[in-house]
């Protein structure tokens, strides 16, 4: 199995975890039907790690998902990302059910204090996957950026000289 298939798997069995209960609501089993389809679409591609600091001209600050306000910004962005009202409810409520883990550290981006980007990292020996990125902004260059400017915050605790990038988990 490759590091793709194990990282991928290992987001996954975390994500669905949140929803795996005794009495999960039915709008959480519709979200997480909509976000396992979603993944379908997924690209991963290799990417270095940078040794410049990147500038952004999408992002002012990036903060780690650590309480409850930055939970919901991140669940809202990821629901943001389905085409029509029906959709983004029930991924707002699959995501809503994220329980914070160091061990799938989740962050967000802000311009002018407003979140526009986010993403969830998956580590696996030494080795990083960025996913899950979620934005509103309509230039594909800001996830790039992101996941740049991610690396860079979170490369001391993982020394990794490269990551894979996940892109376009979009809607159907």
């Amino acid at each position: 199995m490759s590091f793709q298939d194990i990282v991928t798997e290992k987001k996954n069995q975390w994500l669905l975890s949140h929803v795996d209960v005794a009495y999960p609501t039915p709008e959480s089993l519709a979200g997480k039907a909509l976000y396992l389809k979603s993944q379908i679409n997924v690209e991963y591609s290799q990417r270095t790690v940078q040794t410049k600091l990147t500038e952004s001209k999408f992002i002012d600050d990036i903060y780690l998902v650590d309480f409850h306000r930055l939970t919901v910004m991140f669940a809202q962005l990821q629901a943001s990302q389905w085409p029509n009202a029906e959709e983004q409810a029930v991924v707002l409520e699959f995501f809503a059910q994220i329980s914070l883990s160091p061990d799938q550290p989740m962050y967000i981006g802000f311009k002018k204090g407003t979140p526009v980007i986010c993403a969830l990292l998956t580590a696996h020996n030494g080795d990083l996957l960025i996913s899950d990125i979620a934005t509103n902004c309509d230039d594909e260059e800001i996830k790039a950026q992101f996941a740049d400017q991610l690396i860079e915050i979170v490369n001391s605790q993982y020394n990794c000289s490269s990551y894979t990038l996940a892109l376009g988990q979009t809607s159907s």
